[in-house]
Formats: C-alpha cells, structure tokens, sequence
C-alpha cells in the first residue's frame, strides 16, 4: 500500500500507450526506488531521477495493480512541469449515466477510446497539486464542465484530492517533485 501512495503521490497513475523502448530492466530500476522512497530508507536531500523509459516499462510490466482494468497501452510523456498520459480506455456506456450531455458526447464516451490527459503537477516541501490542463478523447478536446463530470465518475479516489488543484499532503517523505523533459526528479525528505 505505502508503494501504490509513493506512487500516486508522484503522479504517475492515470497512464496510456506503450513504446518501442520499454524493456523489464527499466521497469525493476524504477520499481527498486519507488521501494527506497517508500520505505524512506535514503538519506535527507537524495534526489532520485526516473527516466521517461524507467516509468513506462513500470507501468507496462508493474503497472496492473494501479491502473485499472479498462486502461490499456498506457504511456505517459514527461514535459517540464508536468505530463501527458495517453491510453486506450474502455469508457463502456459512461455517457448513459448523464443525460445532461449532447448526444455527441455521449457518442464519445463510449466503447474504447484513445484517451489523452495533459497535467501540470508539482510537489514542493510535501505538498502536491495537480491541474488537468486539456483532456483529449479520440482528438476531441473535451470541455471544462464534462471534464468535471469524467473526474468524479472515473478519477481513482486516491487522485481525487491531487487532481483539485489545491496543495494536499503528500505525507510518505518526499520533499519535492520535479518534472523536466524525459525526467521526473523527485527529493527526498
């Protein structure tokens, strides 16, 4: 469990495709220092870099217990100060649930899609927060008020508090988090 808060707290749950340069040894590199996070067994002021490459063999060869069932080829894009996650997500009938939708949403919402999430994220003194800057279904940008709705819906309890945009307690050590270009680099406390 403390593993699955590391790495939620970092962020890195809600994925989407897999790359050519994914391979088992990057995925045990990236699981040996969320265990070393997790278990703060580095001294105060390590930093611990993840490559882009460490965190998509993760969620490729580790990532089942954290991403859920209808998420498949998950592959995230690190950028400065944030990431895109894309993924084929099977949506089933999501938009049966709300009436209030255009039909052309509700269309969108359902069966497999090609989802794309652009987050700006930040952790500094052990503090997170998180802002979807853009969603994206199958290349259609999905509007603010049916982003919420798709939040409450489909967002995994442990994300919801990070995904308000407000500071929230990270609470397992780290310090601060990072994000540059292919490189997330996270502190500990």
């Amino acid at each position: 469990m403390r593993l699955r808060a590391a790495i939620a707290a970092l962020g890195l749950l809600t994925p989407m495709g897999a790359s050519a340069t994914i391979n088992e040894q990057a995925s045990l590199s990236a699981v040996r220092k969320f265990q070393q996070i997790s278990e703060q067994t580095l001294p105060s002021g390590t930093t611990v870099e993840f490559s882009e490459d460490e965190l998509n063999a993760f969620l490729q060869f580790h990532g089942s217990p954290l991403v859920p069932d209808a998420v498949q080829d998950p592959e995230l894009e690190l950028r400065d100060g944030g990431a895109e996650f894309r993924a084929q997500i099977e949506l089933g009938e999501a938009a049966s649930a709300s009436d209030s939708l255009p039909w052309m949403m509700r269309l969108l919402l359902r069966g497999t899609r090609a989802v794309a999430v652009d987050v700006d994220y930040s952790v500094r003194e052990g503090r997170a927060s998180a802002e979807i800057v853009r969603l994206t279904i199958e290349g259609v940008e999905i509007p603010g008020d049916v982003l919420e709705w798709l939040l409450e819906a489909y967002a995994p309890p442990e994300l919801k508090p990070f995904l308000s945009g407000e500071q929230q307690e990270v609470g397992l050590g780290l310090r601060e988090l990072r994000i540059l270009e292919g490189l997330a680099v996270a502190t500990v406390e």
